[in-house]
């Protein structure tokens, strides 16, 4: 069995975490700066972000599924 399906699903998951930690480092300067006038948008970017991240687990981890399902696999159908 190769660990190259699972490498690939754990770095984007690491990608996803990286890139939510960078917006929101920026979120917070611009908060900081009071260049906002609500709050609104950032709670809806939140709220889109952690279901994008959400979806990307349960898609990614029923890809990685049928990856190991397939026939160049030990165990495929």
């Amino acid at each position: 069995m190769s660990a190259v399906p699972v490498l690939g699903y754990i770095i984007g998951i690491g990608i996803f975490v990286g890139a939510g930690w960078f917006l929101n480092g920026i979120k917070e300067l611009i908060v900081d700066a009071a260049m906002h006038q609500n709050n609104a948008v950032f709670t809806l970017f939140q709220y889109v972000w952690t279901g994008c991240f959400i979806i990307f687990l349960i898609g990614g981890g029923l890809y990685l599924i049928r990856q190991y399902s397939e026939k160049r696999y030990m165990g495929g159908i």
